[in-house]
């Protein structure tokens, strides 16, 4: 190995999966190399593996905290390998190579803090705020999904790695690999609907802009009033090659009829309705269905495949799983692998 050590920086992990996952990592590590962890006073940890360690531990305290920072800034070395596993980058920037894994979704989304008690609240934002001052401090970002990913793409501006790991992961069978076969023409999908918010064009425009970056070129087709069209347009990075998106305007009666007989399905993305006529319409028309799925979509039909409305991958996966593609779930590694690639710099 070109590294004299790996330094685990883990002083808030003490407990739930961020142990279980510690715990397989540091079995992995010290096979391998010389293994550092600082501790969380509170980890508690098998014997082996306590004498196989350099060990240090601190309070879990904001000076307990401190200390744990000002230590890792004094044994850190330029070919060392850190990895801060609790979810915070370093306080201070360091010589050695620093990896940071970030586990925790509320530390890079804006979802609402509103169940919690005001001083986990209080702790949440704090962190929200060290995580994007400090996230330069981290040469490599590492996340455990592809959701994982966006989210740290959209909040921090940060290119993440994709490395999830948990043991046993060997045991579980291998994905097969399949080549998509595209189809002779692309697929065209129908969304018959106005453009009030409930409609949720914004995020069904963000699945194809997924769908696009993947190379998969099936066709969107709208009825949308021109302005309302290209506002929906313009709320989306137009990454995409938006050719793939067609417009047909404001359309009704007979004309309906006759773009349902052109389409190969019918997509539905709005999260209410009080009736969704045009699920029905498709489904008379013989349209496979992809809805969400929501209470309203069942009351009337049963759909061919459903998502969920607010997730754009989502979206895309039903989309995905209609045209009879493979799913983009993560390739697992166990601990091993994780710490062979951590410690070799190439995740």
């Amino acid at each position: 190995m070109n590294v004299s050590s790996l330094i685990v920086h883990a002083p808030n992990v003490h407990q739930g999966g961020g142990k279980t996952l510690l715990l397989s990592l540091l079995r992995a590590a010290v096979d391998r190399t010389s293994c550092t962890l600082l501790a969380d006073g509170r980890l508690t940890l098998p014997q082996d593996l306590t004498d196989a360690l350099k060990l240090y531990r601190f309070l879990p305290t904001i000076r307990g905290r401190l200390r744990a920072e000002r230590c890792l800034r004094s044994i850190a070395r330029n070919n060392d390998v850190v990895l801060c596993f609790g979810n915070l980058p370093p306080l201070y920037a360091l010589d050695a190579q620093v990896c940071l894994f970030l586990q925790n979704r509320y530390l890079c989304d804006a979802m609402s803090l509103s169940g919690f008690p005001w001083s986990v609240r209080a702790r949440i934002a704090f962190e929200r705020f060290l995580v994007r001052r400090l996230v330069h401090h981290a040469g490599i970002l590492i996340v455990q999904s592809p959701s994982m990913q966006e989210c740290a793409r959209a909040a921090l501006g940060v290119e993440a790695a994709l490395a999830p790991f948990v043991e046993g992961a060997t045991r579980l069978a291998p994905r097969t690999a399949k080549s998509p076969t595209a189809p002779a023409l692309p697929k065209k999908l129908i969304y018959v609907a106005s453009g009030e918010p409930h409609k949720n064009h914004r995020t069904l425009l963000e699945a194809w802009r997924l769908l696009a970056r993947e190379g998969i070129t099936a066709e969107l087709h709208l009825t949308l009033e021109a302005g309302e069209f290209a506002r929906s347009l313009a709320a989306v990075c137009a990454e995409a090659d938006w050719r793939q998106v067609v417009n047909h305007g404001e359309v009704n009666g007979g004309a309906v009829s006759t773009l349902y007989a052109e389409m190969d399905a019918l997509i539905y993305a709005s999260t209410l309705e009080a009736f969704g006529l045009p699920l029905i319409e498709a489904k008379l028309a013989g349209l496979p269905v992809i809805a969400p799925e929501l209470d309203y979509v069942r009351d009337v039909v049963v759909p061919d495949q459903t998502f969920d409305p607010g997730s754009p991958r989502s979206i895309a996966r039903a989309v995905k799983r209609f045209l009879g593609l493979p799913g983009d779930h993560v390739q697992l590694l166990d601990p091993a692998e994780f710490v062979e690639r951590i410690l070799a710099k190439r995740v």
